[in-house]
């Protein structure tokens, strides 16, 4: 596996073989993705210049979600009783 950047101007989903088992990505444009580095259809799209390799230190999309910060629960706003 290598993180790439997806540099496409639409979102888009692909299934790939990895191991004999199907490998589903979402890819999304200007985010980085882990994809298997020595498919076919990688290759073809880091020649048609969709995937730029990238270097990274972590986990990309996982490191990414964790690191946001917790929802705030939506609940009513206090409100005063008129008297």
């Amino acid at each position: 596996m290598k993180t790439y950047r997806y540099t496409g101007t639409h979102t888009t989903g692909v299934t790939l073989e990895v191991g004999g088992e199907p490998f589903e990505a979402m890819l999304f444009p200007g985010r980085v993705v882990e994809l298997p580095d020595g498919d076919p259809w990688v290759k073809r799209m880091i020649k048609r210049g969709y995937l730029i390799p990238v270097e990274t230190a972590g986990e990309p999309m996982k490191a990414a979600r964790k690191a946001k910060a917790p929802s705030v629960s939506a609940s009513a706003p206090e409100t005063k009783e008129a008297s």
